[in-house]
């Protein structure tokens, strides 16, 4: 059963607000290394937006295909497009990824991350509000799931040396997805829709 859209846009909107907290944004970002999705219902989307929120005071990751994170104008309610999904504590399948690149950027968000954060919460970008996750290499099917790593890519340009990243894991044989076209928002722009639920739980706050 959907949540009640109130609740996603609360939740999206709480994460909105401690993501300028430092300790708060320790806490949350320390609950967990990933958190297991399914693709469902991605139809013609190129991206799945991925919105960090609080719930229970536990952080949690709503996903919508891009094309439906957008004013509906059809009588299907927002609400059948959402899914929420809780981090996770484990290995987060480093050990696993044959892919040097995307080990290394895991292990990069294990030893960094509360560096990365005293770092980057006074950036002009600050903490991620989002993240648009490429389709292309995901099935679109309940019984196929998949792990989203956290991690950081090294950005020498970025005063905390790094930026945060997804790397998306295959549940089934542990091989690696995609592990360099995730993006984080901000600073990136939007690629493919607009980004709807940021801006309704925007006005919810």
């Amino acid at each position: 059963m959907p949540l009640p859209l109130q609740t996603v846009l609360d939740s999206i909107a709480e994460w909105n607000r401690v993501r300028k907290d430092r300790e708060l944004v320790t806490f949350y970002l320390n609950q967990g290394k990933f958190f297991p999705f399914e693709c469902v219902n991605k139809g013609a989307s190129k991206y799945l937006h991925a919105y960090p929120g609080i719930m229970n005071d536990k952080l949690f990751f709503f996903l919508i295909p891009s094309e439906f994170d957008t004013e509906q104008k059809s009588a299907v309610p927002i609400t059948e497009y959402i899914n929420a999904f809780p981090v996770e504590n484990g290995l987060g399948n480093g050990q696993e990824l044959p892919e040097k690149e995307a080990k290394q950027r895991i292990e990069n968000w294990d030893e960094n991350l509360n560096k990365w954060i005293k770092t980057q919460i006074d950036a002009p970008e600050g903490i991620f509000q989002a993240f648009a996750m490429p389709t292309d290499y995901l099935v679109d099917d309940t019984k196929i799931p998949y792990n989203a790593n956290f991690a950081l890519r090294t950005s020498p340009e970025k005063a905390s040396g790094f930026t945060a990243d997804l790397v998306i894991v295959d549940q089934a044989d542990q091989k690696t997805v995609y592990y360099d076209t995730v993006r984080p928002v901000p600073p990136f722009a939007p690629l493919e829709g607009e980004f709807y639920l940021l801006q309704l739980a925007t006005v919810t706050a």
